[in-house]
């Protein structure tokens, strides 16, 4: 039997929570031994499904704000957890000074697999460089992220594989419809509530809709929460609500009253809720990220806005008025995911790729 190590910080709700999921049960389908190494403040929930995959947990606790000691406690746990096992596959999710600290203290002696979820910035780039060094494969969702780098890392071998989204309820359309008992469009945004997700941008968008005919629901937790609070108190926003943090079996049952998804980031290397949305033939409204621009390639342009304010408003009040009239074709939607995000799709694009590595 196969061990991989899988490290990342594993939130209530984030990406590379539900990439580890879906992922887990790929692995244990082909008989790997699993041992998540990390932070986490994962639902029991959640740790249970990966618990019934046969996933062993050598986590450390996350914390908001992160004292010395307990920065000092978790590497200190880790790393001497990673010591105690030799392993076959290191995978490690996303970069930091975390990761990067616990690589150098390895003994190397299996495939290291670095995936790096998000796009690739001036300020994350020295991080991904030092990581992606000592990788034997990178992993990136898309071409768009790396094209421009490739020359710094000409002698790695990168794999372009979209990340894992929540996969359950795959094969049906099961939006809400509107009616003249809840003429209210629902527009979410599901995601951490974190910089670089575009949160001042999309309360600022918000505020200056003044959409009478829509609600904002906000799912999702992180340390800007309170600043969201704050603002909506301040500027007296209206039909706005914070719904909280949701777990992975919760996901699927809010797009069922979702009408459109909203996602203003500044940057995404991907883009789950979008997908997760397509899913269930939901359109959405996105700022012009390498995630988005990739996913949106067959797409009207008006579900994509430029990163200013004003295009932001103007785009949302477009698409808030062709949902309205319904002429946004849910169909086309659905089966535009089953064509490029299914979970047959996928599974077997990460299966083959796992086969790959482990046979060379």
């Amino acid at each position: 039997m196969k061990k991989i190590l899988i490290y990342g910080i594993f939130y209530k709700i984030g990406g590379i929570t539900t990439h580890t999921i879906e992922l887990s049960k790929i692995l244990k389908k082909m008989n790997f031994e699993i041992v998540l190494v990390g932070l986490e403040n994962m639902y029991k929930k959640d740790k249970k499904i990966l618990k019934n995959q046969n996933v062993i947990f050598y986590t450390a606790p996350f914390v908001r704000k992160f004292s010395l000691l307990l920065k000092i406690y978790s590497f200190l746990k880790i790393a001497t957890n990673f010591k105690k096992n030799s392993f076959d596959v290191l995978y490690v999710n996303g970069i930091g000074k975390f990761p990067l600290t616990l690589i150098r203290f390895l003994k190397k002696d299996g495939i290291f697999i670095f995936h790096h979820h998000g796009e690739i910035k001036l300020e994350n780039l020295k991080e991904f460089l030092k990581i992606s060094i000592k990788a034997d494969y990178i992993i990136v969702n898309s071409e768009e992220i790396i094209k421009e780098y490739k020359n710094l890392i000409k002698n790695k071998r990168i794999v372009t594989i979209s990340s894992l989204h929540n996969m359950t309820e795959d094969n049906h359309i099961s939006n809400k419809l509107l009616s003249q008992r809840d003429p209210m469009i629902n527009i979410a945004y599901i995601g951490r509530i974190e910089p670089g997700k575009g949160i001042e941008r999309l309360l600022k968008v918000w505020e200056k809709s003044n959409l009478e005919e829509a609600r904002l629901l906000i799912y999702g937790g992180g340390r800007l929460e309170n600043y969201v609070k704050k603002y909506i108190k301040t500027k007296s926003l209206k039909n706005i609500y914070i719904k909280g943090e949701l777990s992975y079996n919760d996901i699927n049952k809010i797009y069922k009253e979702i009408d459109l998804i909203l996602l203003l980031s500044d940057s995404e290397g991907l883009g789950l809720s979008i997908i997760e949305g397509l899913k269930q033939g939901i359109p959405f409204l996105a700022t012009k990220t390498k995630g988005a621009l990739n996913i949106a390639k067959e797409f009207p342009s008006f579900m994509l806005v430029d990163f200013d304010i004003d295009s932001c408003v103007q785009g949302l009040k477009q698409i808030v008025q062709i949902v309205k009239e319904k002429k946004i074709n849910r169909r086309y939607l659905h089966e535009y995911y089953k064509k490029n995000f299914s979970k047959e799709i996928l599974q077997k694009k990460w299966e083959n790729f796992l086969k790959n590595i482990i046979k060379n």
